[in-house]
């Protein structure tokens, strides 16, 4: 078997990542915490548990987005925003009731 190797240039495009990014506060939280986004309307928000456990999603109408934190107990929750470019970014957030 032979094997004819081309040693010619080998040319490579830059790729721009731009980095989607949220704001979430307060951290902890008890009753209402603030998703806030830049250039991001009509993203989809998700809350859920580190086991994957579902409790919240919505669509975001503005920069920023109250979430109700009253009925869920005490503990460590993800939030999850996905842009409408399908970039996602994830924050911890802890909820104190």
């Amino acid at each position: 078997m032979k094997i004819d190797v081309d040693p010619g240039v080998l040319e490579v495009d830059e790729l721009e990542l731009e980095v989607f990014n949220f704001g979430l506060h307060p951290n902890p939280a008890n009753d209402i915490a603030n998703v806030q986004l830049e250039n991001a309307l009509g993203s989809q928000l998700t809350l859920y548990s580190p086991t994957g456990e579902f409790f919240l999603s919505q669509k975001t109408i503005s920069q920023t987005t109250r979430l109700d934190l009253t009925d869920l107990p005490t503990g460590i929750y993800l939030v999850e925003v996905i842009n409408k470019e399908g970039s996602s970014a994830t924050k911890r957030l802890t909820v104190v009731n």
